[in-house]
């Protein structure tokens, strides 16, 4: 199972849409003040939006991010 702990849900909106008569789902995230890591089972990832997508970042290069967004 993968998790980012049940203390960041209130940043996570879940729904539903019909579009072209299909039913989508639609997840919206803001933005969290404190850093959120991905848990796994081979231990814990760090992941930034990039435009449509989600890049994961090596540990170097989570630091510096973190560091920077603040």
């Amino acid at each position: 199972a993968q998790q980012i702990g049940a203390e960041f849900s209130k940043y996570i909106e879940f729904r539903t849409v019909t579009l072209e008569g299909k039913l989508v789902g639609i997840a919206e995230c803001q933005r969290s003040n404190e850093p959120v890591f991905l848990k796994h089972p081979k231990g814990e990832s760090f992941f930034i939006r990039n435009g449509p997508s989600s890049d994961e970042l090596p540990v170097s290069q989570a630091l510096d991010y973190i560091k920077n967004r603040k």
